[in-house]
Formats: structure tokens, sequence, C-alpha cells
């Protein structure tokens, strides 16, 4: 425990010391370019998520998880920033990020479209089925995973991600 402490703290001081660099970056370079390099968001994104776990860790909630997991994909994130400086991995990472933003972006806008078909379809056909129903339960009415649109498109999702059949979501519940 007091090791843990100790780590806690040392993060603590090279948070505020990495805040006064981004502070001082900013004095130098103006707003607009420091805006400009995405690397600069990284580092704020993380600085601001390792000092919202302070409160978090005092409280002892149980988003602190969360949040520490989110923080830690952006340290390591901001890691590659450091690789990028050397000169053989620089070039190598930054044409490599940037294959990855583009394929990303087309994959997303792709995945969107398939998500809103698919749970829109499902949505109107467990509509139809209600309506024609009458008085026997429908999706619609049994669980609250099929109970409005929402709920629809996080279970499709769910189910697109995870390739299992709709019904084990529907029948077992969120879990």
């Amino acid at each position: 425990q007091q090791f843990r402490g100790i780590c806690e703290i040392v993060a603590l001081c090279w948070i505020f010391i990495s805040l006064i660099g981004e502070l001082s970056e900013f004095r130098q370079v103006g707003l607009r370019e420091y805006l400009s390099s995405p690397f600069n968001y990284v580092q704020l994104a993380t600085n601001f998520l390792v000092l919202s776990l302070v409160p978090l860790r005092f409280l002892d909630a149980d988003s602190q998880f969360d949040v520490a997991a989110v923080a830690y994909i952006f340290i390591c994130i901001r890691m590659l920033d450091v690789v990028s400086i050397t000169r053989i991995a620089g070039i190598y990472l930054q044409i490599l990020i940037q294959i990855v933003i583009k394929d990303m972006a087309s994959f997303g806008i792709i995945f969107a479209i398939f998500w809103i078909m698919f749970s829109g379809s499902f949505f109107l056909v467990l509509v139809a089925s209600h309506r024609a129903g009458g008085e026997t339960g429908t999706l619609l009415d049994i669980s609250a995973e099929a109970s409005d649109y929402g709920s629809i498109m996080l279970t499709g999702l769910r189910t697109m991600v995870q390739v299992e059949s709709i019904f084990d979501y529907i029948n077992q519940g969120y879990k």
C-alpha cells in the first residue's frame, strides 16, 4: 500500500510538471499552432484524466477504474509521441498513424451505416410484431434490451461486436 501511495504521489508530481510544460508551450507558440498538433490534445487529456482520478480515489468510486483504463490508453498513445522523435522509427510511425486514421475513419462510417440499418430494421420488425401481437407478449413488452430504439441500437452493437445471437442478450439480460 505504501509503494502504491508513493507511486501515486510521483505520478501527480509528473502531471503537474507536464501541465506546466504544456502551459509554457502554449505561451510560446500561441493558440492556433498549439491546437494544430493532435499530440497536444492527447497530452491534455492524459493530464486531466489522471488528475480526475484523485477525487475518484478519495470517494472510492467504481468509475475510477474506467477513468484509469482510459488514462492508460492515452498514456500509451503519448509514448508514440516519444517514439516519433527518433529518426528511423519516427518516419514509420508517422506513416502508420496516417494510414490508421484514414482506414479507421472509413471503417467507422461503414460500420455506422450498417449499425443504423440493422437496428432500424430490427426495431421496425419488433414494432410490427408488437402491433400484430395482440394480447401475447412481444419483445417490446418483455425485454428492457428491446424496449426502445436506443436499447435496440445498443443490443445491435453488442450483437455485431460479440457475434452472439440477439436472443441470447434479450433472454439473459444485460451482463
